[in-house]
């Protein structure tokens, strides 16, 4: 076939045509195909959006989050969706004024395993109350930073989670609401639901303190007076006692 005129010396290269999060499926809508100089195309790149999506029988994951207009290169991308947790950062995402919390999670307790780092979910507390029993959904819109699993790899770090099998949530909040959670652990049992990706975000109810809310060397620690204003006295389990 003859040269397409004004791109001798130059290869395709594939980018991201909008956001793609993390743990995405990677389908051609995402991607676009732009001619750069040879000797400027990154290593580990696609070359035609059918390198990624012609083959039928192998999806391509997003390990990261990929921004638009970013290449997509061979070392941001899975083949498996069980690969997707793997990539382990430096440190933990924790925006500025809040702090991480690991609370305990398993099948049924946790939506089946599939929970997954970047979701957001609500936190119900169910307790024997002074009223009867009661459940309450005492935060949403609770975002989770990593999933843990009491297995561990070959190397000591915590192995990959599968669906089902997690033990621990690590999600983050102010210092104030983290003091809230804490009280619930002792007091109550601890049940998740998994929100639409469309809902983040949306309401107010419950919903973690902002930031400037809490700073965190202000947490004046939690009573039992204290979770009564906040929640209603109906979640205050029968024999506590003290203000």
């Amino acid at each position: 076939a003859p040269p397409v005129p004004g791109t001798a010396g130059k290869v395709g290269v594939v980018f991201a045509k909008q956001d793609i999060k993390g743990r995405a499926t990677i389908v051609a809508d995402m991607l676009d195909v732009r001619q750069m100089p040879v000797e400027d195309a990154p290593p580990g790149r696609f070359e035609k959006i059918s390198d990624l999506i012609g083959n039928s029988k192998v999806e391509h994951f997003a390990l990261i989050d990929i921004k638009a207009k970013q290449p997509v290169l061979v070392n941001a991308l899975a083949t498996s969706r069980n690969e997707t947790g793997a990539v382990e950062p430096a440190y933990l995402a924790i925006p500025p004024g809040f702090v991480a919390m690991t609370i305990p999670t398993g099948e049924q307790q946790g939506v089946a395993g599939f929970i997954q780092a970047g979701d957001y979910i609500g936190i119900i507390a169910v307790v024997d109350g002074r009223q009867g029993t009661a459940a309450k959904t005492i935060f949403n819109n609770v975002h989770v930073i990593k999933v843990g699993t009491a297995e561990q790899s070959a190397s000591g770090r915590p192995a990959q989670p599968k669906a089902g099998a997690a033990s621990s949530l690590t999600v983050v909040m102010t210092e104030c609401d983290a003091e809230y959670l804490n009280w619930f652990l002792v007091r109550a049992s601890l049940r998740y639901t998994l929100e639409a990706y469309q809902d983040y975000g949306a309401g107010t109810a419950n919903n973690p303190q902002k930031a400037e809310g809490c700073a965190i060397d202000k947490a004046a620690g939690v009573s039992n007076a204290d979770v009564a204003r906040r929640f209603g006295p109906a979640i205050i389990p029968t024999g506590a006692v003290g203000g």
